[in-house]
């Protein structure tokens, strides 16, 4: 099976609400979409609490689905999940 992936590396630090993006993957899902520094607080609607969490609703998924990141600024982005590289 495929693992599906939103093209981020999330700061596992990160000690506040949501998840906090370290890096985004150049030519990845959501490449041009998030930026380093950016904070996850929900994934298609469900509050998220740290990385574990955002990780855990991404692979309720599958690869081609979309997938709606709240944002801590409040914004929304949707991004189509991508596969995993190691696969």
């Amino acid at each position: 099976s495929e693992t599906p992936v939103i093209g981020v590396t999330l700061d596992n630090r990160y000690s506040g609400p949501g998840a906090k993006i370290e890096d985004v993957t150049a030519g990845g899902p959501s490449d041009g979409q998030l930026r380093s520094g950016d904070i996850i607080t929900s994934v298609d609607g469900q509050e998220v609490n740290d990385a574990t969490e955002v990780i855990i609703a991404i692979r309720t998924k599958a690869p081609g689905d979309p997938i709606t990141l709240g944002l801590e600024n409040g914004g929304e982005v949707t991004v189509t999940l991508g596969v995993s590289p190691d696969q």
